[in-house]
Parts: C-alpha cells; sequence; structure tokens
C-alpha cells in the first residue's frame, strides 16, 4: 500500500494547503520565538519538524538556516537538506534564501 493511499481525501477536501499553512505559522512562530531567546537548537528542530509536513516552504527553510547560521559545519549541512528537498520537487531555492544564508564556500547552490 502506498504512502498516500487512504489520505485522497485530504486532497480532494482542499484540506491539504490549509494544514501546511496552519504547520508552517504555528512552527515558524516556535522557531522565532527559540532563536529569540538564543536556543538554537530547539529552533532548528521545529524548522526540521515543520520541514517534514512542508519541505519547500521559504519560512520554514529560513528558519532551519537561521537556526544554524553561526555554525559553518551545521550551515552547510543545512544547505545541502535545502538543496536536496528543493531539488526533489523540481524547484530552485529562493533567491532571498541565497542572499540571507550565503551557501558556504565549497558547498554548491
Amino acid at each position: 500500500m502506498g504512502d498516500r493511499e487512504g489520505y485522497g481525501w485530504v486532497d480532494h477536501e482542499g484540506l491539504r494547503d490549509a494544514i501546511e499553512a496552519d504547520v508552517t505559522a504555528a512552527v515558524t512562530r516556535l522557531a522565532n520565538l527559540a532563536t529569540a531567546v538564543g536556543d538554537a537548537d530547539l529552533a532548528g528542530w521545529a524548522a526540521r519538524q515543520g520541514l517534514l509536513a512542508n519541505p519547500i516552504s521559504a519560512a520554514l527553510t529560513d528558519a532551519a538556516l537561521a537556526a544554524v547560521a553561526t555554525d559553518p559545519e551545521r550551515l552547510a549541512e543545512q544547505w545541502r537538506s535545502t538543496r536536496r528537498r528543493y531539488t526533489a520537487n523540481r524547484i530552485p531555492v529562493p533567491d532571498q534564501l541565497t542572499r540571507r544564508y550565503p551557501p558556504p564556500t565549497g558547498t554548491d547552490n
């Protein structure tokens, strides 16, 4: 049985977009609050969980990158993950993200 079998009603009823929007809003708020109090681990965790529901959300990707922006190794890994998600969905990474969080030297973007 496929992963989405039995859940077609979510698309049919138009709920997928509403669920993604609610998850994105809640997770973005949590990540921003965590960042504001200096808890980068919580901010990153929240963003990564949200990206499971909405893998190409610019807001969640921004939060994930912001959480690791001061750590070059973690930033490089987050960029690799970001590129994989966007490539899998056949869309480019938003320019605003590459301008705000330049990929570390030696990573492709």
